[in-house]
C-alpha cells in the first residue's frame, strides 16, 4: 500500500485558517501523526501530514489535499512525496492514559491542574479552557 508525506502552506495565513486546514485534512483520511514498525505514533511538523491506501497515487493526494488548502480561501503550495522507507527523529506521542499511569506512580506529585485533567481530579475540565 503507497505511504504519503504530504506538505501544506498556507500563505499569509492566521491560525484560524490552519484550524479550518486540519480539519479539512482530517475528513480526507490525512494524519498529523506516523507509525513505526512497532507500531509507536510520532507526531509530524506543523502542516505535515501522513495519508496511505490502496490504489492512489501521489496525484491523487495531492488533489485531495490541495481540496482541503483551498477550503481555507487562502492561497497554498502542496508538496506530495510517496516512500518506501521513512526514518525520523519526531516527538513520540503520550497516550493519555501513559501520561496519567506515570503521573498516579508517583503520589509525591504534587496536585495540579494538568495532573487533575488527566486522572480525573477536580479539576479535570482545565485542559478544555483557553487561556
Amino acid at each position: 500500500m503507497p505511504s504519503f508525506i504530504t506538505r501544506v502552506e498556507l500563505h499569509n495565513a492566521r491560525a484560524e485558517d490552519y484550524a479550518v486546514l486540519h480539519k479539512a485534512m482530517t475528513n480526507a483520511k490525512f494524519h498529523k501523526t506516523i507509525k513505526d514498525d512497532k507500531g509507536e505514533s510520532y507526531e509530524l511538523p506543523s502542516a505535515e501530514y501522513f495519508s496511505h491506501g490502496p490504489n492512489i497515487t501521489a496525484t491523487q493526494v495531492r488533489d485531495l489535499a490541495l481540496n482541503a488548502a483551498n477550503s481555507t480561501g487562502r492561497t497554498n503550495w502542496v508538496l506530495v512525496s510517496e516512500y518506501v522507507n521513512a526514518a525520523w527523529s519526531l516527538r513520540p506521542v503520550v497516550k493519555r492514559n501513559a501520561l496519567a499511569e506515570l503521573m498516579n506512580r508517583n503520589p509525591a506529585l504534587p496536585p495540579n491542574p494538568l495532573r487533575n485533567a488527566l486522572t480525573g481530579g477536580p479539576f479535570s475540565n482545565t485542559l478544555n479552557r483557553r487561556y
